[in-house]
């Protein structure tokens, strides 16, 4: 018996559910830790085709295509249907040593390959999220400038199921599906991306675009616990 709730930034939850006669208090929050070294949210929360904005900063995403907003795991998403379809944006703060990336992805077919996140600063460093590349997993691929890695999760993703996802960096690179740890990896040093741009929906260099949506994109200059 499993009981869940959205917890967004900021909110408090309290609910107190009957079983077989028993109340039971529960709650969830987002604590004020989760703000710390949070530099940009992303709810996709816009109503048609408009930008996708940054709820912490102001480092909004600009369209590319036409990709429009449907019903997510809170509010809206951003569907993504292949093609030209994704957002690019100029990353204004530096991302240190130490970063995490948080969201929640849905696939209508996870089993081809399909880029939904990434950083570039050149051909050299970066980092790139993909599915579908061997098999239907998460996947990373990571650039320093020096040391490559590819780093597969291993656990099949569904089709048309929300699934969450995190990575971590800290000089190794740590991926999780649903809140289990699933790869690891040294990448070999630091990835520092003060002059890089991001994309959703398809990879850094614009091609293999997802067919899905992604949703609550969480990015921390700090590696979460």
């Amino acid at each position: 018996i499993g009981i869940f709730t959205d917890v967004n930034v900021n909110d408090k939850i309290e609910w107190i559910p009957t079983w077989y006669g028993e109340r039971i208090t529960e709650w969830a929050s987002w604590t004020s830790s989760l703000n710390v070294d949070l530099i940009s949210y992303y709810k996709f929360d816009g109503i048609g085709t408009v930008n996708a904005e940054d709820n912490v900063s102001s480092f909004n995403f600009t369209l590319a295509g036409n990709p429009p907003h449907q019903a997510g795991i809170i509010n809206n998403s951003q569907l993504f249907t292949g093609g030209d379809n994704g957002d690019t944006g100029a990353i204004g703060w530096k991302l240190l040593n130490n970063f995490t990336v948080t969201g929640w992805v849905k696939f209508t077919d996870p089993s081809s390959r399909q880029d939904f996140y990434g950083m570039r600063k050149d051909a050299n460093e970066f980092f790139q999220l993909n599915i579908g590349d061997g098999g239907s997993s998460f996947r990373i691929n990571v650039n320093d400038g020096a040391t490559s890695g590819d780093f597969n999760c291993g656990t099949i993703v569904g089709a048309n199921q929300w699934t969450f996802f995190a990575i971590k960096f800290n000089g190794t690179v740590n991926l999780y599906h649903n809140g289990t740890f699933c790869s690891t990896g040294a990448s070999g040093g630091k990835l520092q991306l003060s002059t890089a741009t991001f994309d959703i929906g398809h990879s850094i260099s614009g091609v293999n675009a997802m067919t899905g949506n992604l949703d609550e994109i969480g990015v921390w200059n700090r590696t979460l616990s």
